[in-house]
């Protein structure tokens, strides 16, 4: 697994590491929009600072913004923190942000933790 989640009383903190891929990211999302916490904590802090190497392709992203679209049904308010600094990998999260623009999610990329933190509280 390339990733670990850190529930938080009001969020949720997600951290990347390694190697991943656009199937790992929608997964995860699936993995969290399906827990029951999910439907009352503010905001998700998605951590990439740890991966090294990605795959991910323009047909993953419209799944990811898919299906966190489909998640406003059961939580419409949430935040979604993106700290990253790999430059290819920016490119992607770029990406997703446009096309989450015109969601009821906020999205938010970041450069470190403590500023996304204070964003999404």
């Amino acid at each position: 697994m390339a990733y670990k989640n850190h529930w938080e009383e009001k969020g949720l903190r997600r951290v990347f590491t390694g190697n991943i891929s656009g199937e790992e990211v929608f997964g995860a999302n699936l993995e969290i929009h399906g827990d029951a916490r999910f439907d009352t904590i503010n905001y998700v802090v998605n951590d990439f600072t740890q991966v090294v190497e990605f795959e991910i392709s323009e047909i993953d992203i419209h799944k990811i913004v898919a299906i966190d679209n489909v998640a406003v049904m059961s939580n419409p308010y949430l935040k979604i923190a993106i700290v990253a600094t790999l430059e290819p990998l920016l490119v992607w999260i770029q990406m997703y942000a446009e096309h989450m623009r015109d969601s009821r999610y906020e999205s938010a990329i970041f450069e470190n933790i403590y500023d996304a933190y204070s964003w999404a509280s």
